[in-house]
């Protein structure tokens, strides 16, 4: 007797969602029990999969075949998209200053002069026409001190054509647009830093764009950079070049307009830790050949204590008209 089609489908479904189907491979099958996924992915293998089980089905009326074949279209669908993706997210990948390394557990935990690697990273590629959005997200084993839980840090692409529009990264969620002109690049990688306190990301400025801006000599923007690099940097719609998004605005009774002004300052001391790191330290460590997973970030399922995804990543971009 053969089974209805329509339970059929429907189960298969929740057991691909749920990383259930049998015949997928291990990894694949744990990103998609904690829904890892790129945004719409996981519904993009799903349905794809019932697609050709249905017409297997259909076709020949034979239950063990037509799973086998779904299971087949998972694996190639999966490693197409990932041998699509490589060479972009290789090409644009950022060099990373990592943060030091606290020692200790908790409150007492103290800074070393040793480097805080990414225990893994991550990345999600969004299309939103005309844009393409890639978010690697660097996951470090704790956020303010050892053992407070594990977090996920975002540093996002914007890319319009073949061009970088943007770069997009957070501080205590609030999206900050960030002009490509004005960051330091080897060939087509940004280089970046993380703030050594809670690992905000950076961008490391380019002194030479920063100067001509602010007409200012690289002595005055060494010796004093929190007063010049505070100047290009503001709340959305002033015209900055790195401008911050108000969550007061969207959430007013989550979001006072105070912490929205916290949140923007202190990220201009980051901006500036990050300078100071890469002009004037003499030994700094960038972290530049890495693994990344692609079409793989934070758990929906099962988020880390300080869950990435409470807020927004990634948000349209502000400087069309600019790129590199």
């Amino acid at each position: 007797m053969i089974q209805k089609l329509v339970p059929l489908d429907t189960e298969l479904y929740d057991k691909i969602f749920q990383g259930e189907l049998e015949g997928i491979p291990q990894d694949l099958r744990l990103h998609l029990k904690y829904d890892r996924l790129s945004p719409g992915l996981k519904e993009l293998l799903a349905s794809e999969a019932v697609r050709v089980f249905k017409n297997e089905y259909k076709s020949h009326k034979n239950l063990s075949k037509a799973l086998k074949s779904a299971v087949n279209v998972i694996i190639d669908l999966w490693s197409h998209l990932i041998k699509k993706a490589e060479p972009l997210v290789n090409k644009y990948k950022p060099l990373y200053i990592p943060p030091k390394m606290l020692v200790g557990i908790g409150p007492k935990a103290k800074f070393v002069d040793k480097p805080l690697y990414a225990e893994e990273i991550g990345c999600w590629i969004e299309e939103l026409k005309p844009y393409t959005f890639i978010t690697y997200w660097f996951k470090f084993p704790y956020d303010i001190w050892p053992g407070d839980g594990a977090e996920y840090e975002p540093w996002s692409i914007v890319i319009e054509g073949e061009d970088i529009i943007e770069y997009q990264a957070r501080t205590h969620w609030r999206i900050v647009h960030i002009d490509p002109r004005l960051v330091l690049h080897a060939d087509s990688r940004p280089l970046m830093a993380f703030a050594d306190h809670a690992h905000t990301p950076v961008p490391v400025l380019d002194i030479d764009s920063l100067s001509k801006i602010l007409g200012a000599s690289y002595d005055e923007l060494l010796v004093k950079p929190e007063e010049y690099i505070g100047r290009v940097v503001d709340f959305l719609d002033k015209g900055k070049p790195i401008s911050v998004e108000k969550l007061s605005e969207k959430s007013p009774n989550l979001y006072s307009e105070l912490e929205d002004l916290v949140s923007m300052k202190k990220y201009v001391k980051c901006l500036c830790e990050g300078f100071i790191k890469f002009y004037k330290l003499n030994h700094i460590v960038i972290e530049s050949d890495y693994k990344v997973l692609i079409h793989v970030g934070p758990s929906r399922r099962y988020p880390p204590p300080h869950n990435p995804l409470k807020e927004r990543w990634v948000n349209k971009p502000i400087f069309v008209s600019c790129s590199i």
